[in-house]
C-alpha cells in the first residue's frame, strides 16, 4: 500500500468525520417573541442558536426591519432557515391574520423572501403552528380558525426551485386541537395536539401523536395523558442521539426542557432569559442545525476519488 492510497483513506476518514460531527453538533436553533400585545414598533423575535448539552447561546438573529409579532416555529434545511409568523397590526388589526413563512439566510439572519400563506389550500386565514424540514421537502401543522375545513391537519409546505414558499398540500389528519411539535424520528413523525393531564385537579397539555406517514395516514394518540410538567407545548425536536427537547408558552415559558419519550415528562433544563434580550417573554419552537448539502457531496467526491483509484489499481 503506497503512500497515496494512504492519504486517500486518511482523506476520506476526514469526510466521514466531518459528516457525521456536522449532524452531531449538539446544537439546535431556537426561536422567541415578546409579548404578543405590543403593537407596530413594537419589539421584536428572535432565532438563536443554542447548544443543547450546555444552554450556551452562541447566536441570535433580531427582526426588527420586518415587522414581526411572533416567531411561531422553525425550520433548518441545510441551507436556509424557514420561520413561520404573522405581522404586526396595521389600519383596522386585520395584518395580524396574515399568517406567512419566511426563507433565511442561517449564515446572516437575512430574510430573503416572506411569503403569505393564506389562501393556499382555500382557506381565509391560515397559522402554521409548527414546521419540520425532511428529505427536501418542508411540513407544517395547520391551526386556523374552528371553521376551517384544514384546522387540525399535516401540510407540505411546497417550495420552489430557489426555495421559496409557492403554495401548500394538506396532508394527514393530526388531531382537533393541534400546538406547535412536529418532528420525525426513528421512522415515525411526532405531534402534539391540546389536551389535559391525568393530574388531580387536571392541568392543560400537549397530547402526543404519531404517524409513520405525514401527508397520507392519520395519527394516532399515544396513551392517555398529556406530556407531564410542561404545560402546552410551544415546539420540540429530537437530536440523533434521540433525546428530545421542548419549549413552551404555558409555564416557565423561556425554559428548554428534556423530554422523557418513554414515561412522557418533561425536566426543565435551562432558563435561556438571561441570555436574551429583555423583551423576549416566551420559546416557540426548535429545530437541529443540519449539515450543509456540500457535506455529502464532499463525501461522494472523496469515495468517488477512491474508488477510482481502487480501478486502476486492479488494471494495472
Amino acid at each position: 500500500m503506497n503512500m497515496r492510497y494512504l492519504g486517500l483513506l486518511a482523506g476520506l476518514g476526514l469526510i466521514l468525520a466531518f459528516t457525521a460531527t456536522a449532524g452531531a453538533t449538539g446544537l439546535m436553533w431556537g426561536t422567541g417573541s415578546p409579548d404578543w400585545t405590543y403593537g407596530l414598533g413594537g419589539p421584536s423575535p428572535v432565532i438563536f442558536q443554542f447548544d443543547t448539552s450546555t444552554g450556551t447561546i452562541n447566536n441570535t438573529y433580531s427582526f426588527a426591519t420586518n415587522n414581526w409579532m411572533w416567531t411561531q416555529s422553525v425550520a433548518d434545511s441545510g441551507r436556509y432557515l424557514y420561520a413561520s409568523h404573522n405581522t404586526y397590526a396595521t389600519a383596522g388589526g386585520a395584518a395580524t391574520h396574515d399568517l406567512r413563512i419566511a426563507k433565511i439566510d442561517r449564515d446572516t439572519g437575512a430574510v430573503l423572501s416572506d411569503t403569505s400563506i393564506a389562501g393556499f389550500l382555500g382557506q381565509t386565514y391560515s397559522q402554521v403552528n409548527a414546521l419540520d424540514f425532511l428529505d427536501g421537502r418542508l411540513y407544517g401543522v395547520e391551526n386556523a380558525t374552528s371553521g376551517s375545513t384544514i384546522r387540525g391537519y399535516a401540510l407540505e409546505i411546497q417550495l420552489d426551485a430557489n426555495g421559496d414558499v409557492v403554495g401548500a398540500a394538506k396532508g394527514a389528519y393530526v388531531g382537533p386541537y393541534p400546538d406547535c411539535g412536529l418532528d420525525y424520528h426513528d421512522g415515525l413523525w411526532y405531534a402534539t395536539s391540546w389536551g389535559y393531564t391525568d393530574e388531580v385537579p387536571k392541568k392543560q397539555g400537549s397530547l402526543v401523536y404519531t404517524s409513520a406517514d405525514i401527508m397520507n395516514t392519520a395519527f394516532t394518540q399515544l396513551g392517555t395523558s398529556a406530556v407531564e410538567g410542561i404545560g402546552m407545548i410551544d415546539g420540540w425536536e429530537f437530536d440523533e442521539a434521540g433525546n428530545l427537547f421542548a419549549v413552551t408558552w404555558y409555564n416557565h415559558p423561556t425554559t428548554v426542557y428534556d423530554v422523557n419519550p418513554t414515561t412522557w415528562t418533561a425536566t426543565g433544563l435551562y432558563n435561556l432569559a438571561p441570555q436574551l434580550p429583555s423583551t423576549i417573554t416566551q420559546l416557540n419552537g426548535l429545530s437541529e442545525v443540519v449539515p450543509e448539502p456540500v457535506t455529502m457531496a464532499g463525501l461522494m467526491l472523496g469515495i468517488g476519488g477512491l474508488a477510482t483509484y481502487v480501478r486502476k489499481r486492479r488494471t494495472t
